[in-house]
């Protein structure tokens, strides 16, 4: 409203709000109201110095985030994800609410109250005060990959522990009409337990596994659970995060597929040419709605035995990453 630009209105609310009037006054409304709201393209953009990605279409923005300690009170937030759909907040950083030095400021800025991962039900820093960390997670790498309209998102951490190392290695692919992947490795010696979260907001709506308009899949149940958020200031609201704890030794692999809740899916094998065997660590959907049908073959580790090529119900297929569209039979290879 202040720069009178079509661009900005593109992302802005749809009505003028209460704040804003008092800020703009009354004739604030008309204007509103004159200025032209632009098409918005779809857009993806890596800022490797902070390790921040945005990545947005015409229904759903992403942000994530894995990068180099920032600020003295930044937040330990690495390799985790916020997602809008339908401009509305679905997966969201539960915020900060105070700059007090009291318990709460500190909760908040711990990865356990951030859509992430953490291991054996500890945070993944070591919090001194408001200001200091005795321990912060290493960002080892932060990297956006996009073709046809498809984009791959990679980042990994690794954090010292007492007695062992661990690495979360996590992959978001996106493509159009709302499908998000979210894939996570982890890495450490012994027996463990992986708990992986994603904070909902508020207004969320969640049940049967649908998140408001959209469906999650993922081979282990989410279980829904209180948390506290904060979208100001000194205010505290009540909301949910969805929480899957997943018991293994050495490393485990996880997903979660996000699809508007009108789409099949099915989960399919990645067999290798020679061996006629499923590659381990390895996940492939077929995906399809009315309007599109794609198929998704996703394997994390390098093929060190036998032929590098696999197939995907019957198509033959190279690389780490690969989405194929069936309607028009074309091959997008995001990883080798």
């Amino acid at each position: 409203m202040f720069f009178s630009v079509t661009e900005t209105k593109s992302f802005s609310f749809d009505n003028v709000n209460l704040e804003t009037l008092l800020l703009f006054g009354k004739p604030s409304i008309y204007l509103f109201e004159e200025i032209p709201r632009a098409t918005i393209g779809e857009s993806a953009y890596l800022f490797p110095d902070s390790g921040h990605v945005c990545l947005r279409d015409d229904r759903r923005y992403i942000f994530f985030k894995n990068g180099p300690f920032g600020s003295a009170h930044t937040h330990s937030d690495n390799n985790s994800v916020c997602l809008y759909d339908k401009k509305k907040p679905i997966f969201i950083d539960a915020g900060r609410y105070t700059y007090k030095e009291e318990q709460l400021r500190y909760d908040f800025k711990r990865s356990t109250s951030h859509s992430t991962c953490t291991l054996d039900g500890e945070s993944l820093e070591m919090i001194k005060d408001s200001w200091t960390y005795n321990s912060y997670p290493k960002c080892d790498y932060c990297q956006l990959t996009s073709k046809d309209r498809y984009h791959l998102v990679e980042g990994q951490l690794h954090v010292q522990r007492a007695s062992d190392i661990y690495y979360h290695k996590r992959w978001l692919l996106t493509l159009p009409q709302a499908i998000t992947l979210v894939i996570d490795k982890v890495n450490c010696p012994g027996e463990h337990v992986l708990t992986n979260q994603y904070i909902l907001d508020d207004q969320v709506i969640y049940e049967n596994g649908l998140v408001n308009d959209l469906k999650l899949v993922s081979p282990t149940t989410f279980n829904l659970e209180d948390c506290l958020i904060s979208k100001r200031y000194n205010q505290l609201t009540e909301s949910h995060k969805l929480v899957k704890k997943i018991k293994f030794v050495d490393e485990v692999m996880d997903y979660t597929l996000i699809v508007d809740r009108n789409c099949q899916v099915k989960c399919v094998p990645l067999v290798q040419t020679n061996s006629h065997k499923e590659l381990s660590n390895s996940i492939a959907f077929d995906i399809r709605s009315q309007d599109f049908h794609y198929l998704i073959g996703v394997h994390m580790d390098d093929i060190i035995f036998g032929d590098k090529l696999y197939l995907m119900q019957g198509i033959k297929c190279k690389g780490k990453v690969i989405v194929y569209d069936k309607n028009n039979g074309k091959m997008s290879r995001l990883k080798n």
